[in-house]
């Protein structure tokens, strides 16, 4: 038997430009990536979603960036409409979202504004499947033989 090294089908691609979406605790593995678009001087922005700002984790680390990083409130101000805040956005520009399955389903719903793979989610749970999973027994080669 055979393992590989770790898959990151989530990692920051080469751009001049980078916007971020985070929703809630999905600016978790966004902070790396903001870390290193400052690093590399790109261009990037982030909003930042959650329904209260005493909720929202990581602001004291988010405040040295100023106006590049937006929190939007929803029990303040209603829901954000993401494709405004996109707006226009230079060719190269990616677009990191992770939080939520309502936010992401919004966010790949804009990728058909968009010309290529510019929109890249990260799902913290699958999406629900409309067929039912066969759970029965079955023989399995790491099943002890009882006896």
């Amino acid at each position: 038997m055979r393992f590989g090294g770790p898959r990151n089908n989530f990692r920051l691609g080469p751009a001049s430009s980078y916007r971020f979406i985070a929703g809630g605790i999905g600016i978790t593995p966004l902070l790396p990536m903001i870390r290193q678009a400052a690093e590399l001087e790109a261009d990037w922005r982030l909003l930042y979603l959650g329904r209260r700002s005493s909720a929202l984790a990581y602001l004291p680390e988010l405040a040295p960036h100023g106006d590049r990083v937006q929190v939007h409130c929803s029990h303040d101000a209603g829901r954000q409409d993401i494709a405004a805040w996109l707006g226009e956005m230079p060719d190269d520009c990616l677009v990191y979202a992770c939080g939520p399955n309502p936010l992401l389903d919004d966010a790949e719903a804009l990728r058909d504004r968009f010309s290529g793979p510019r929109i890249r989610t990260e799902r913290f749970t699958g999406r629900a499947q409309s067929q039912s999973i066969d759970s029965s027994p079955t023989t399995s080669p790491w099943r002890r033989a009882a006896g």
